[in-house]
């Protein structure tokens, strides 16, 4: 895993849910909000920029072995083999290995289905932990960091299958996102909003959250649950989510 150490600054809120902290790229949580239908909505918080949990430790130490990789994330989805010697050119190494992901709270089935999603997607993200919490203002709240990780938190009652999943997969997008742009989300931003097209609902990261909306799309097969891109995304936009999913820029 790529050896990179948040910077911790005192930040200035600016506008609704984003952080700015001179000399360092916005800081973002991404937080999904019930709606009248049960479909989860998203914002931005307005926390102050903090240092990534695992940033100390990764300062010290590899947060994974060299080589601990896991198992490709599907039959038929091109996923690079076991090996981190054959990683391609331009491609991000692996990041914190699933089983490395401590997973809270909640009841034992729903950490079941997380640890399953995390097992199959987050071969590419750095994520510090995924905490089930009982109360929870949102129904799921993913927040990124400037070193490139990501802590996602799920309130209990979003329940088990089809909505865990979308609520699930669309914050893994986010943290597959920050982590392959190395943290950079402006740049993540602008280029999601390219690739990605428009949005169905306002949000402050317009690009941020059709290419997590087309993420949930790609990885779940299906369109049902979207919130941001409710007519499901493209095949040349779930593609492109593909190839995040992978390690890829786009």
């Amino acid at each position: 895993m790529r050896g990179r150490v948040a910077r911790r600054m005192a930040g200035i809120v600016v506008g609704v849910g984003l952080v700015i902290a001179a000399g360092c790229v916005p800081l973002l949580s991404a937080e999904r909000a019930d709606v009248a239908s049960g479909i989860a909505a998203e914002a931005l918080s307005l926390d102050a920029p903090q240092e990534s949990p695992a940033a100390k430790a990764t300062a010290l130490a590899p947060a994974s072995p060299a080589g601990d990789v896991i198992s490709a994330p599907s039959a038929g989805d091109d996923a690079a083999p076991n090996v981190v010697a054959e990683v391609a050119a331009g491609r991000a190494l692996p990041g914190r290995a699933p089983s490395q992901i401590k997973v809270t709270g909640g009841t034992a089935k729903q950490r079941t289905e997380v640890r399953k999603y995390l097992k199959k997607w987050a071969r590419f993200t750095n994520i510090n932990e995924v905490a089930i919490r009982n109360s929870l203002s949102r129904t799921g709240l993913a927040t990124l960091y400037s070193d490139g990780s990501a802590t996602i938190e799920l309130r209990k009652s979003v329940g088990t299958g089809a909505r865990l999943r979308y609520t699930m997969l669309h914050e893994i997008a986010h943290a597959q996102a920050v982590y392959v742009y190395n943290g950079n989300l402006g740049v993540a931003e602008r280029t999601f909003k390219a690739k990605f097209g428009g949005i169905k609902r306002p949000a402050s990261w317009k690009g941020l959250e059709a290419a997590a909306d087309c993420g949930a799309h790609y990885m779940s097969g299906t369109k049902a649950n979207l919130y941001y891109k409710p007519g499901g995304c493209s095949a040349a936009q779930r593609n492109t989510a593909k190839m995040i999913a992978q390690g890829y820029q786009v």
